[in-house]
């Protein structure tokens, strides 16, 4: 008795990915949300702008602080604004400055001729 032959032929299924044509609704829906992604990706872009401005400022603004307080450590002092007293001497022709924080006398000079002639402005 003779074999029956083995099929030789055998077949399955595979996916493969092929170029397919696009429907016009496809590339409809393909501009549409190209036209969306490249809003958003503006809108992204502006955001980060917006965001690195923010950084730098608050990186500059910690800087200044970095040199200010180095300078105060460096130097020992600060300028403040100190309430003194202004004393114009009509008699002896001289203004006496006066700290008034620490009670000295930080400047003393004669007045000038100009100086002299405002006493009017003292009598109101």
């Amino acid at each position: 008795m003779a074999k029956k032959p083995k099929n030789r032929v055998k077949t399955k299924e595979v996916t493969e990915n092929l170029k397919c044509m696009l429907t016009e609704e496809e590339i409809r829906q393909a501009g549409e949300t190209t036209a969306r992604l490249i809003q958003t990706k503006a809108s992204l872009e502006k955001d980060k702008k917006s965001v690195v401005a923010s950084f730098k400022a608050k990186i500059e603004a910690a800087e200044a602080g970095i040199i200010d307080q180095s300078n105060k450590v460096r130097d020992k002092y600060e300028y403040r604004d100190i309430l003194c007293v202004e004393r114009h001497d009509f008699i002896n022709g001289t203004i006496v400055v006066h700290r008034t924080d620490i009670d000295k006398i930080i400047e003393s000079k004669k007045m000038t001729l100009a100086e002299k002639n405002r006493e009017e402005l003292f009598d109101k």
